[in-house]
């Protein structure tokens, strides 16, 4: 499991596209912290912490486009391609999901370090609880992503999916805080950018979900015919 956990880790940093969000996110967070160092005033009515501004607009605005484009086959391009009757010789399929799903966690954990860090050596200052929501907002978008790897057996569609998803699911889960219709108030209790808002146990719910998320995978996945 740890060993297709650490092969699904590499092959994300090996990407084109997942290095230059990597240097998207660095890039914002050294910009934004620098701005909020040159105009202080700006800011003093902040309730959050404004130097990670940068990194929580693009981890809620763009965070699902970016997780479902990158991993959208994480799962099924082995499916179609059939190596993965290889794989589930020596492991069993729930310890290849779970081993995925931690590879492409620990690769935004790492996203995520080096923004924070970014921003610890501007200000020396390092937000953990700022750090820990927005990885719970991702880890939201990964339970998703597994989802519809598993759900959609073609890697084209799911790729088609994730993109509509990465526009329609920061779309309406944003609407939804605005809004008192009732199915945009549904929307808003099972999307995480209402809890990202909170500043207490309920804004790490979103993980919870993810959980629920993976088991669902796990099951599909293990009723797959490979």
């Amino acid at each position: 499991m740890f060993t297709i956990a650490k092969r699904e880790f590499l092959a994300l940093f090996k990407s084109f596209k997942s290095v230059a969000i990597v240097l998207l996110f660095v890039v914002f967070a050294f910009s934004i912290s620098n701005f909020v160092k040159s105009n202080p005033a700006l800011f003093l009515n902040e309730s959050s912490n404004p130097y990670v501004s940068g990194i929580r607009f693009l981890t809620t605005v763009f965070g699902f486009l970016f997780v479902l484009t990158l991993s959208h086959d994480v799962l099924n391009r082995e499916v179609e391609s059939q190596t993965i009757r290889f794989v589930v010789t020596k492991i069993s399929k729930s310890s290849i999901v779970v081993g995925k799903y931690i590879g492409v966690s620990l690769f935004w954990i790492v996203c995520l370090s080096i923004s924070f860090t970014v921003i610890f050596i501007s200000i020396q200052r390092f937000d953990i609880l700022e750090f820990l929501r927005l990885l719970t907002f991702i880890s939201y978008a990964i339970g998703i992503n597994f989802l519809i790897t598993t759900l959609v057996s073609k890697t084209s569609y799911s790729m088609f999916i994730s993109l509509l998803g990465g526009i329609l699911f920061p779309t309406f889960g944003i609407w939804s805080m605005f809004s008192s219709n009732s199915i945009l108030q549904v929307v808003k209790y099972v999307t995480p950018f209402h809890y990202i808002t909170l500043m207490d146990w309920k804004s790490y719910l979103p993980f919870a979900f993810s959980l629920l998320f993976l088991m669902v995978s796990i099951y599909t996945f293990r009723r797959k015919d490979l």
